[in-house]
């Protein structure tokens, strides 16, 4: 498995990343679909600011999905993970994410959160896995969080 930073990607991939966005969104938001230069502007934007890194997961020769990381402060990190449908349940993302985590930890940051829709029973049970606990209660989400060792 390979994390491959935004900027970094082949140009190649950007339409299969729109397209696991969007199935994301899909399932998860209300059916509004996201436009190709609106994701790309947006993420170069982060990205240019420094306020967020955009990870995608690429598996053999695939790109399964993506992972973003955005730093609230020095010490407090905000993750993010979408898997492409037909990867889901085959313990990539948990592979990815535990990339994802021990590359923050060896920086200053000492806790990572994580913002999880209640209904996403998938996701809370990859958090709670990987050692998160809920910390926060919100209307329709909840912020997992794990504390650096």
């Amino acid at each position: 498995m390979e994390l491959i930073l935004f900027d970094k990607l082949k140009i190649d991939y950007i339409k299969e990343i729109i397209q696991i966005r969007n199935e994301c969104v899909e399932q998860l938001i209300d059916n509004r679909k996201i436009r190709l230069v609106d994701m790309v502007a947006f993420y170069l934007l982060n990205i240019k600011t420094g306020r967020e890194k955009v990870y995608f997961i690429k598996n053999e020769n695939n790109i399964i999905g993506y992972m973003n990381e955005k730093y609230i402060s020095p010490a407090i990190c905000e993750i993010g993970i979408k898997i492409k449908q037909e990867y889901r349940g085959q313990k990539l993302g948990h592979e990815a994410l535990s990339l994802l985590i021990k590359q923050i930890f060896n920086g200053p940051t000492t806790e990572i959160i994580a913002e999880i829709k209640k209904d996403n029973i998938i996701s809370q049970n990859l958090f709670k896995f990987l050692g998160f606990n809920i910390t926060q209660e919100k209307e329709t989400t909840n912020i997992w969080s794990l504390k650096k060792e």
